[in-house]
């Protein structure tokens, strides 16, 4: 079996939170966006806490935001 390269291990992290987040890390994520209770009510308006719920509103990030939340998880997610 092949070690996995950086790119392949935030991937597989980023996954695993989606799958697998808190709602303390979830807020936590919020707090690492430029604008944390806009992006946490757009979070809530999608009806749920769910992985798709969470796809669905990181796909609507902006790039910044998108890079804070990666970088959130990264540092602080740690499945491999």
């Amino acid at each position: 079996m092949n070690t996995p390269d950086t790119h392949q291990i935030a991937t597989i992290n980023f996954m695993y939170f989606a799958n697998n987040f808190s709602q303390s890390q979830l807020e936590s994520v919020f707090e690492s966006t430029n604008c944390p209770s806009h992006l946490k009510s757009k979070f809530d308006s999608y009806n749920g806490n769910g992985t798709e719920a969470f796809f669905k509103w990181f796909m609507l990030l902006d790039n910044d935001n998108k890079s804070n939340v990666l970088t959130w998880i990264n540092d602080n997610y740690k499945n491999l």
